[in-house]
């Protein structure tokens, strides 16, 4: 199963509260540096776009 990631909770926070949560912040920090987030490395869509 893919992991499950967990940026903020919409019901108690607002769009700009999850976008600069340290979370978030961390996973565009990721996704511009390498590319692909922790996160992301048991994603088929990450292999299926490299091929």
């Amino acid at each position: 199963p893919a992991n499950l990631l967990i940026l903020g909770d919409i019901k108690t926070q607002s769009l700009e509260e999850i976008w600069e949560s340290p979370a978030a912040v961390s996973f565009r920090e990721e996704m511009t540096q390498k590319g692909y987030a922790e996160a992301c490395g048991d994603c088929i869509g990450l292999y299926m776009r490299r091929s």
